[in-house]
């Protein structure tokens, strides 16, 4: 369904997630209300991905590789 479930340490809340392409544009972003957000990510084509999360003052990124 590309439906994928966030979850994070109670202390670190992020509020805003941002996903780039591997070309650097940003192809979804979205808030975070909780410290567990299912997000659905079905409309990404596969490829690798930067997921950045954002607090106003830490940014914390990872990396998302989608293979269907």
């Amino acid at each position: 369904s590309g439906e994928v479930q966030i979850v994070t340490s109670p202390k670190q809340r992020f509020d805003k997630l941002t996903i780039f392409d591997a070309m650097g544009k940003m192809v979804m972003s979205q808030g975070l209300n909780a410290s567990n957000t299912t997000i659905d990510l079905g409309a990404l084509v596969n490829g690798v991905y930067t997921l950045k999360f954002s607090d106003g003052s830490i940014d914390s990124t990872m990396r998302l590789v989608i293979s269907q």
